[in-house]
């Protein structure tokens, strides 16, 4: 029956585990699968971007598990709806950047006036805030092209499928896809640089790489960059900030997570179920060595095999009759009459009772169960002096 409720116990927890890994967030799904990540194949990622730059003979990194810096070998630079916001000193840095001759391409899809995003503090350095559809529609799924930029290869269409337009606060800019009243992509010069900034990142992702209008836009972008310089992809703002390890694995990722309460499930279990170990088994040496109880356990038992009751009674008599006499002084040896006259001279008052033990003990045939009990009762005594 133990054994049974055992098991329900252990299925109880690994269900348990169960229900708990379904409840948290995977990676795989929701929102942690819309980052526009390069490191992801899903159709949110960028990964295809990617390795399309690297076999057009790009020189494309990934920006991440190292400081957010950027150097004169640093041609462009592909941020994607970042999900991790900028510092000051990263802001400073990426305007000085492209103050020098950099091109950066920024998406700001997730941008939003309601909430803030990470997005956010970047436009508003360069003067732009993102809005709704200007007509009733919830999503402008395409967007027209606006100037004679996107003409190797041409392009007269992209699709976008954005709930974002930009709202640009100065007029250096040429809008180079949208209507007039929701522009999409814009670019301006910056110093000695160049800024691209689109409220869509579905062109860059892997489902929209795959629409051809799509490929030949991105194409026509890249045109745009030198290809002796370095291209990065920054995933340092995608949280891509430390150098992956076990235990960020195990704290962060759900079967990581799994993993640990498992563990603590089957160990809780083994304590709940688990019994104390018996006894130690002696060593060959320790046997060797007969202990003093063993002494007394042996000659206890030869004694009473031997049937040597009075033996035992005329020990316990001179030893109770000593411990009695000695703090008066009294010769024990002295007859049981005379010694009682000596400790009633002494006042003491348990004289009658020390009288009946005595008696008893001189009794040649007691039986071991009353020897027990005089003994016993002389104990007793004794304890009480």
């Amino acid at each position: 029956m133990k054994q049974r409720r055992d098991i329900f116990i252990l299925v109880g927890l690994f269900v348990l585990m169960f229900i708990l890994i379904s409840l948290l967030p995977n990676d795989g799904d929701g929102a942690l699968s819309r980052i526009p990540t390069s490191h992801s194949t899903n159709p949110y990622g960028t990964q295809a971007l990617l390795l399309w730059m690297q076999e057009l003979g790009y020189d494309v990194e990934r920006l991440e598990y190292r400081a957010f810096e950027l150097d004169s070998d640093d041609m462009a630079l592909f941020i994607f709806d970042p999900s991790a916001s900028f510092s000051l000193d990263e802001i400073e840095q990426l305007l000085e950047w492209v103050s020098n001759g950099g091109i950066l391409v920024l998406t700001a899809s997730n941008s939003s006036p309601l909430t803030s995003s990470p997005i956010d503090q970047l436009l508003e350095e360069f003067e732009i805030t993102t809005s709704g559809p200007s007509t009733n529609q919830i999503e402008i799924e395409r967007a027209p092209v606006n100037q004679p930029f996107f003409d190797l290869p041409p392009v007269q269409e992209v699709e976008v499928r954005t709930t974002r337009r930009l709202e640009i606060e100065h007029s250096e800019y040429a809008q180079l896809l949208g209507s007039p009243q929701d522009p999409i992509m814009i670019g301006f010069p910056y110093d000695f640089g160049y800024v691209y900034v689109v409220s869509s990142v579905y062109p860059f992702s892997n489902n929209g790489l795959g629409v051809e209008e799509n490929a030949r836009f991105v194409l026509n972008l890249l045109q745009r960059i030198p290809d002796y310089g370095r291209v990065l992809f920054d995933e340092y703002h995608h949280g891509y900030v430390q150098t992956p390890s076990l235990r960020n694995f195990l704290l962060q990722q759900s079967w990581g997570k799994g993993l640990i309460f498992a563990f603590v499930s089957i160990l809780i279990f083994l304590i709940w179920t688990g019994r104390r170990f018996g006894k130690p088994i002696p060593l060959k040496e320790e046997l060797a060595q007969r202990s003093s109880s063993e002494y007394v356990e042996s000659m206890a038992e030869l004694f009473q095999r031997g049937g040597k009751q009075s033996y035992i009674s005329r020990h316990f008599y001179n030893t109770f009759k000593r411990r009695i006499a000695r703090p008066f002084g009294i010769n024990p040896k002295i007859d049981d009459s005379q010694f009682l006259l000596e400790l009633e001279r002494h006042n003491l008052p348990d004289r009658d009772q020390i009288a009946q033990i005595l008696a008893k003990l001189q009794h040649k045939e007691l039986s071991e169960k009353e020897l027990l009990e005089v003994i016993k009762q002389a104990d007793r005594l004794l304890e009480a002096e």
